[in-house]
Parts: structure tokens; sequence; C-alpha cells
């Protein structure tokens, strides 16, 4: 299969991730087919990429037809965006980006979501500080189910903050120092500078 349309299939436990193009094709051709082959993938949840191509009620469709668990709205930014797919119980996990939304929008959102049982997964790709403050969101949200976090990156990663993430049997640590328990680390910044 080809195409524009992307999904992506991940299975946090093992940090294994399945990429299927063209979903829509597999979603057009009916629910029994749509079923058989989200069962034979053995997946944990099935994350869009692409909201565009996802309106509430196609995704909500999609999500009847699977015993699989839909997660998306990693794109969508504030409560009026996310209201949509709780409305029309799109999604299984809404994937907040706190990043984009800020902690305490971010927080609201999860807090609809509750509302509508829905569980929330924080996005992030934003390296370690990143990490922390989402880290800080799923302390304190009651329907947090799992955070992404990138651990392939580059080797210095670490030393951009004072205070790097501890991962430990798959959980991140919550760091006990005062705010999001790291802070940019300013001495490797300006040890080196962006080249222009």
């Amino acid at each position: 299969m080809s195409g524009g349309r992307q999904m992506t299939a991940s299975r946090p436990r093992d940090a294994q991730a399945v990429s299927r193009p063209d979903f829509g094709a597999v979603a057009g051709l009916g629910r029994p087919l749509l079923r058989r082959h989200l069962r034979q993938w053995h997946l944990r949840a099935l994350v869009t990429q692409r909201q565009a191509d996802l309106r509430p009620a196609g995704l909500a469709l999609i999500r009847r037809s699977a015993q699989t668990p839909i997660s998306s709205c990693e794109s969508l930014y504030g409560r009026r965006q996310f209201r949509p797919y709780f409305e029309n119980q799109s999604v299984d996990y809404a994937i907040i980006d706190v990043a984009w939304n800020g902690i305490l929008e971010s927080l609201k959102i999860a807090a609809m979501a509750d509302a509508y049982e829905v569980n929330v997964a924080p996005h992030n790709f934003n390296g370690h500080l990143g990490s922390l403050i989402s880290a800080h969101m799923c302390a304190v949200a009651p329907n947090f189910k799992v955070m992404e976090i990138d651990i392939d990156d580059v080797k210095w990663k670490d030393d951009i903050v004072t205070v790097p993430p501890v991962i430990e049997n798959g959980d991140l640590l919550l760091p006990t120092g005062p705010g999001w328990g790291a802070d940019v680390n300013e001495e490797f910044v300006r040890a080196h500078p962006p080249k222009r």
C-alpha cells in the first residue's frame, strides 16, 4: 500500500514501533477487514499521526470497528479542539502535547478527558526538560496511561540539563529538586554555541 496517510502502532514496553502507510485504504475496505488487520498486528494501541486525515466521527468509526485501543490528538491545541474527539468517543487515549498546550491547559485537557473516561498519554519529543515537564503533568493526572520519551538521541543530551531524567524498569522517576527537577546547564550551552 502507498499513499500520504500514515498510522503508527506503538508498543511502549518493548519500544518497538510499526508503521503502516495509507491506513485509510485499509479502513475503507470495511470493518471486518479492519478488525482482522489490527488483530494480526497484536498492537497495544494504534496511534494516528495526522489529525487532519481523521475527523472525530471517522476516527470513532475506526475505534468501534477495532478491538485495538485507538490513540490520537497529538497535533490538537486547546480544549476546544479536543472536545469533539471526546464527545464522539473517538479515542481510547488522548495524546496531549504538553509543550504546545502548556502544563495548565494540558491538565485541563486531561480533566476533560477524564470526564469522558478517556486516558491521556503525553506526546513528547522535546528532550529532557520536555520529558520532566510532561512527567510532572503525568504525576497529577488521574487518567495518565503512558508517556512517550525519546531514548535515542545525541550523545551530549544528558549534559544539556543539570539533572538528567532517571529511568528505572521503564519508569521515569520524578525528580525531587525544585521546579521541574532540573535546569538548563547554561555553562554547557555557552561552551557549545549554535553554528551559523
